[in-house]
Protein backbone atom coordinates (compact mmCIF):
# COMPACT_ATOMS: atom_id res chain seq x y z
CA UNK A 1 0.00 0.00 0.00
CA UNK A 2 1.97 3.18 -1.17
CA UNK A 3 -0.66 5.98 -0.38
CA UNK A 4 0.97 9.30 -0.54
CA UNK A 5 2.18 10.32 3.34
CA UNK A 6 -0.44 13.32 3.05
CA UNK A 7 -3.84 10.70 2.26
CA UNK A 8 -2.82 9.35 5.43
CA UNK A 9 -2.38 12.56 7.36
CA UNK A 10 -5.87 13.37 6.20
CA UNK A 11 -7.24 9.91 7.24
CA UNK A 12 -5.92 10.49 10.44
CA UNK A 13 -6.82 13.51 11.29
CA UNK A 14 -10.43 12.91 10.43
CA UNK A 15 -10.19 9.84 12.51
CA UNK A 16 -10.68 7.16 10.69
CA UNK A 17 -8.05 5.09 12.47
CA UNK A 18 -8.67 4.27 15.73
CA UNK A 19 -4.65 4.98 16.75
CA UNK A 20 -5.12 8.25 14.90
CA UNK A 21 -4.74 10.08 18.21
CA UNK A 22 -1.34 8.29 19.33
CA UNK A 23 -0.31 8.47 16.00
CA UNK A 24 -0.75 12.10 15.86
CA UNK A 25 0.76 13.24 19.58
CA UNK A 26 4.03 10.96 18.32
CA UNK A 27 4.04 13.21 15.07
CA UNK A 28 3.99 16.18 17.09
CA UNK A 29 6.24 15.04 19.45
CA UNK A 30 8.85 13.88 16.54
CA UNK A 31 8.61 17.30 15.12
CA UNK A 32 9.26 18.91 18.31
CA UNK A 33 11.94 17.19 19.36
CA UNK A 34 13.66 17.88 15.70
CA UNK A 35 12.86 21.38 15.79
CA UNK A 36 16.15 23.71 16.63
CA UNK A 37 15.76 25.26 19.57
CA UNK A 38 15.79 28.71 19.75
CA UNK A 39 18.15 30.91 22.02
CA UNK A 40 15.94 32.22 24.74
CA UNK A 41 16.65 35.61 26.89
CA UNK A 42 17.63 35.59 30.12
CA UNK A 43 19.14 32.16 30.46
CA UNK A 44 22.21 33.51 30.01
CA UNK A 45 23.32 31.43 26.60
CA UNK A 46 24.99 34.66 25.79
CA UNK A 47 27.55 34.22 28.39
CA UNK A 48 30.50 34.63 26.21
CA UNK A 49 29.35 38.51 25.36
CA UNK A 50 30.48 39.27 28.78
CA UNK A 51 33.81 41.11 28.85
CA UNK A 52 35.65 43.39 26.93
CA UNK A 53 36.30 44.46 23.60
CA UNK A 54 37.85 47.54 21.48
CA UNK A 55 36.67 48.66 18.31
CA UNK A 56 35.28 52.03 16.65
CA UNK A 57 32.17 54.38 17.42
CA UNK A 58 30.64 54.35 14.06
CA UNK A 59 27.30 56.01 14.52
CA UNK A 60 26.26 58.14 17.65
CA UNK A 61 21.79 57.64 17.54
CA UNK A 62 21.67 59.72 21.16
CA UNK A 63 23.51 60.34 24.00
CA UNK A 64 23.80 56.95 25.72
CA UNK A 65 23.04 54.73 22.47
CA UNK A 66 25.71 54.44 19.87
CA UNK A 67 26.56 51.71 17.12
CA UNK A 68 30.63 50.05 16.86
CA UNK A 69 32.41 47.95 14.76
CA UNK A 70 34.42 45.67 16.82
CA UNK A 71 38.00 44.51 15.66
CA UNK A 72 36.80 41.69 14.45
CA UNK A 73 34.34 43.75 11.81
CA UNK A 74 31.34 42.87 13.91
CA UNK A 75 28.83 45.67 14.82
CA UNK A 76 26.91 46.37 17.63
CA UNK A 77 24.44 48.57 19.02
CA UNK A 78 25.34 49.15 22.54
CA UNK A 79 23.51 51.49 25.44
CA UNK A 80 25.48 52.77 27.89
CA UNK A 81 24.72 50.87 31.32
CA UNK A 82 24.21 53.12 33.92
CA UNK A 83 23.04 56.45 32.56
CA UNK A 84 19.82 58.39 30.93
CA UNK A 85 20.31 60.98 28.61
CA UNK A 86 17.18 62.99 27.62
CA UNK A 87 15.32 61.92 24.75
CA UNK A 88 15.19 63.78 21.04
CA UNK A 89 12.93 61.87 19.48
CA UNK A 90 10.75 59.22 20.83
CA UNK A 91 8.05 62.30 21.81
CA UNK A 92 6.32 60.07 24.25
CA UNK A 93 9.18 59.33 26.55
CA UNK A 94 9.91 62.72 25.83
CA UNK A 95 6.65 63.99 27.34
CA UNK A 96 7.58 61.89 30.34
CA UNK A 97 10.87 62.93 31.57
CA UNK A 98 9.03 66.81 30.74
CA UNK A 99 6.08 65.48 32.95
CA UNK A 100 8.89 64.51 36.01
CA UNK A 101 11.50 66.96 35.59
CA UNK A 102 9.02 69.86 35.92
CA UNK A 103 10.61 71.19 32.36
CA UNK A 104 9.11 71.83 29.24
CA UNK A 105 9.72 69.24 26.19
CA UNK A 106 11.55 71.43 24.23
CA UNK A 107 14.12 71.89 27.48
CA UNK A 108 14.36 68.03 27.58
CA UNK A 109 14.92 67.65 23.86
CA UNK A 110 17.60 70.89 23.70
CA UNK A 111 19.16 69.02 26.71
CA UNK A 112 19.12 65.22 24.94
CA UNK A 113 20.44 66.73 21.66
CA UNK A 114 23.31 68.66 24.22
CA UNK A 115 23.92 65.04 25.33
CA UNK A 116 23.94 63.20 21.55
CA UNK A 117 26.07 66.23 20.48
CA UNK A 118 28.65 65.53 23.51
CA UNK A 119 28.56 61.75 23.14
CA UNK A 120 29.06 62.38 19.14
CA UNK A 121 32.52 64.65 19.79
CA UNK A 122 34.13 62.00 22.20
CA UNK A 123 33.27 58.75 19.85
CA UNK A 124 31.93 59.02 16.70
CA UNK A 125 35.04 57.60 14.25
CA UNK A 126 37.15 57.31 17.16
CA UNK A 127 38.40 54.11 18.59
CA UNK A 128 36.50 53.09 22.03
CA UNK A 129 36.49 49.84 24.30
CA UNK A 130 33.40 48.63 25.70
CA UNK A 131 33.14 46.19 28.71
CA UNK A 132 30.02 43.94 29.34
CA UNK A 133 29.91 43.23 33.18
CA UNK A 134 28.97 40.27 34.61
CA UNK A 135 25.63 40.61 36.83
CA UNK A 136 23.76 42.78 34.76
CA UNK A 137 21.30 42.09 32.09
CA UNK A 138 23.08 41.95 28.32
CA UNK A 139 20.11 43.40 26.61
CA UNK A 140 17.80 46.01 27.07
CA UNK A 141 13.75 46.72 25.84
CA UNK A 142 15.42 47.48 22.52
CA UNK A 143 18.04 44.89 22.17
CA UNK A 144 20.56 47.40 22.74
CA UNK A 145 23.82 45.88 24.20
CA UNK A 146 24.29 47.14 27.36
CA UNK A 147 27.82 47.73 28.12
CA UNK A 148 30.02 50.38 29.57
CA UNK A 149 32.03 52.57 27.07
CA UNK A 150 35.44 53.93 27.37
CA UNK A 151 37.16 56.12 25.12
CA UNK A 152 41.04 56.59 25.99
CA UNK A 153 40.50 55.04 29.33
CA UNK A 154 37.86 57.65 30.10
CA UNK A 155 34.34 55.99 31.29
CA UNK A 156 31.73 58.05 28.99
CA UNK A 157 29.02 57.42 31.26
CA UNK A 158 30.48 58.72 34.23
CA UNK A 159 31.54 62.02 31.81
CA UNK A 160 27.99 62.52 30.95
CA UNK A 161 27.05 62.72 34.50
CA UNK A 162 29.82 64.57 35.95
CA UNK A 163 29.32 67.38 32.90
CA UNK A 164 25.25 66.98 34.01
CA UNK A 165 24.50 65.62 30.15
CA UNK A 166 22.99 62.25 32.11
CA UNK A 167 21.00 60.79 34.85
CA UNK A 168 21.82 58.63 36.57
CA UNK A 169 19.80 54.61 35.92
CA UNK A 170 18.66 52.95 39.40
CA UNK A 171 18.97 49.53 37.79
CA UNK A 172 22.10 47.90 39.87
CA UNK A 173 25.52 47.62 38.13
CA UNK A 174 28.67 47.18 39.15
CA UNK A 175 29.67 50.94 39.26
CA UNK A 176 26.44 52.20 40.93
CA UNK A 177 28.55 53.25 43.67
CA UNK A 178 31.27 55.22 41.44
CA UNK A 179 28.19 56.57 38.95
CA UNK A 180 26.15 57.96 42.28
CA UNK A 181 29.19 60.07 43.33
CA UNK A 182 29.86 61.38 39.98
CA UNK A 183 26.31 62.60 39.49
CA UNK A 184 25.72 66.61 39.73
CA UNK A 185 22.68 68.22 38.65
CA UNK A 186 21.12 68.59 34.90
CA UNK A 187 22.95 71.30 33.31
CA UNK A 188 19.80 73.07 31.66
Amino acid sequence: MNRPLNQILHQLMRGKNPLSILVLLGLLALAYWLEPSAPKRGMDEYTAARGRYEGRCIRVLDGDTIDVRADSGEEFRLRLLGVDCMETHNEEKLAEQARRLGRSTGEVRRLGERGRDRTRALLLNRPVAWEVPEGTPLFDPYDRLLAYVERDGEDVGELLLREGLAELRRDPHPRSLRYRGATTPLAW
